[in-house]
């Protein structure tokens, strides 16, 4: 089929069908890069230690070294210093037509950097951003029409989300209800094609989420009570992370990368495990490990350092948060409980 006829069918509503079959090759790739982009944070963070095990002096040079390596890269491309799900989403739905590559390029290599030198941060919003750049540059490649933007940007996210974590199904309703903002069925198909596809490359070269989680198989169901109360302290949490993030937007000071490392390794001198993603904490949860007062201060000092952060533009925390919290109708069974009894102790 002429290149000409093909770009005119996909012009068509009835071009899912192609679209479902390049959505196919983007999870491919999207699966490659996010393996790639897993697979160094990982490297430095090996190299360095995990933030939980690291002497005091570490604790007060690594995040700040990681601040000005991050800050001296910056100050080469300031045009370029927008990251994560908050510029994916205004790319697509405020930018004009070409997409920013250099600010996907930054992403996968600051961001190891950023979180191997303990700075408060997750892996879920520069995946994002990956995966939603290689949507867009395969419209653009490809001088596709302007209606498989958004499908190619929304089929990219979801990959990515899937590709992480191994739940396609979360990463399609990721990806319509906070990217692309609206359901068709034209673009449901590519969409869930592309998530699949991605989850099972990463399943079989990988054999397990590239976002380390934990494993819940010897829980019980979890008592209804708890669920609820989860519920509501997550809803509180979401709010104040929220309110925390944009008070620090809107008082951004100068040099703020810097300020956001010297604020994470003042963190990290009391609470120690709010440095880098938290999957430290994810192992003291699951093993009752953290007594009420001590998550207290931990959500404290990661609230703190995550809205300094945030001042710098680039770390990017908020995508993991939904994700992270379905998973604790299942820790409230086991966590509450065992927080409550060594609290009365």
């Amino acid at each position: 089929m002429p290149f000409l006829k093909v770009r005119q069918h996909l012009a068509q509503s009835e071009g899912f069908i192609l679209q479902s079959l390049l959505a196919a090759g983007l999870g491919l790739a999207v699966a490659l890069v996010v393996l790639a982009f897993h697979g160094l944070i990982d490297l430095l963070i090996m190299a360095v230690g995990e933030p939980s095990s690291w002497e005091i002096w570490q604790v007060l040079a690594l995040p700040t070294l990681g601040a000005l390596i991050v800050f001296a890269i910056l100050k080469r491309y300031p045009k370029r210093a927008s990251f994560g799900l908050r510029h994916v989403v205004n790319e697509l739905h405020h930018a004009p037509w070409h997409w920013p590559t250099t600010n996907a390029f930054l992403q996968f290599f600051l961001t190891p950097i950023v979180l191997a030198s303990g700075q408060s941060g997750g892996r879920e919003g520069p995946a994002v951003h990956l995966g939603a750049t290689l949507g867009a540059m395969t419209t653009e490649r490809f001088h596709l029409p302007r209606n498989n933007h958004r499908v190619m940007v929304g089929a990219g996210t979801a990959a990515a989300i899937g590709g992480s974590f191994l739940t396609p199904l979360a990463g399609v309703a990721f990806a319509m209800e906070v990217v692309v903002l609206e359901y068709t069925v034209a673009g449901f198909l590519p969409i869930i094609v592309s998530a699949v596809v991605a989850s099972t490359m990463v399943s079989w070269i990988n054999g397990q989420p590239l976002v380390p989680f934990p494993n819940f198989d010897s829980m019980g169901e979890p008592a209804l009570l708890w669920v609820a109360l989860i519920g509501i302290l997550a809803g509180c949490t979401s709010a104040l992370f929220n309110a925390t993030t944009r008070w620090a937007e809107r008082h951004r000071p100068p040099y703020s990368i810097l300020l956001a490392g010297i604020a994470c390794a003042l963190v990290g001198l009391v609470f120690q495990d709010a440095l880098g993603d938290g999957q430290g904490l994810w192992r003291d949860l699951t093993g009752g490990q953290i007594t009420l007062g001590l998550l207290a201060g931990w959500l404290h000092g990661l609230l703190g350092s995550s809205a300094t952060s945030s001042r710098s533009n680039f770390h990017s925390t908020s995508s993991g948060q939904p994700i992270c919290f379905e998973c604790t109708s299942e820790v409230a069974s086991e966590v509450l409980p065992k927080c409550f009894r060594s609290a009365s102790k």
